[in-house]
């Protein structure tokens, strides 16, 4: 079992890495479970891609892009900024 955290914390740092699909972002992240430990637990290591793909598959769109929005916003209130790039 993973939480909602874990699961959009591998995936994120997955992409940003250059990831291109559910089996490389599960790769990228259990080369680097260590590092992703700092932030979240991890107690069951990291979601397999077939997890991950599971979960997104199940997200609504347009909510999940209301979220991202609403997280993006309050995270660059957090850190004083308009704009932060995530590419």
């Amino acid at each position: 079992m993973y939480t909602v955290s874990e699961i959009l914390l591998v995936a994120l740092c997955g992409v940003i890495c250059g990831a291109e699909g559910w089996c490389d972002i599960e790769n990228y992240d259990k080369a680097q479970i260590h590092y992703l430990r700092q932030y979240l637990d991890y107690i069951n290591g990291v979601p397999s891609d077939d997890t991950i793909r599971r979960f997104y598959r199940n997200l609504d769109p347009s909510v999940f892009e209301k979220l991202l929005r609403d997280w993006v916003s309050d995270l660059a209130k957090t850190v004083g900024s308009k704009v932060i790039a995530i590419c």
